[in-house]
């Protein structure tokens, strides 16, 4: 149950981060963009949730490997928008 929450959470934000990415764009001159915003709290909430689970229950690799997944693909958004920015 607790991986279809993950997979809920990771499928959601980084729809949401591309949506508001192709509506509002992935770049700005003095604010940092939306989708950034958006994919930095995914990154540091998975990032928490995974050291949870990483503790807690160690024998689940699938959970482990949603976040792991869910984490790349919010940081490669991440990653565009900075380098969009430079």
């Amino acid at each position: 149950m607790r991986i279809k929450i993950y997979i809920i959470f990771y499928v959601i934000t980084t729809v949401l981060s591309l949506v508001l990415g192709m509506k509002l764009g992935f770049t700005d001159t003095h604010t940092p963009p939306v989708p950034f915003a958006v994919s930095l709290l995914t990154v540091i909430v998975g990032l928490v949730l995974l050291a949870i689970d990483r503790i807690f229950f160690k024998k689940n690799k699938d959970v482990i490997n949603t976040h792991i997944i869910g984490l790349i693909f919010n940081g490669i958004i991440i990653l565009g928008c900075i380098m969009g920015a430079l």
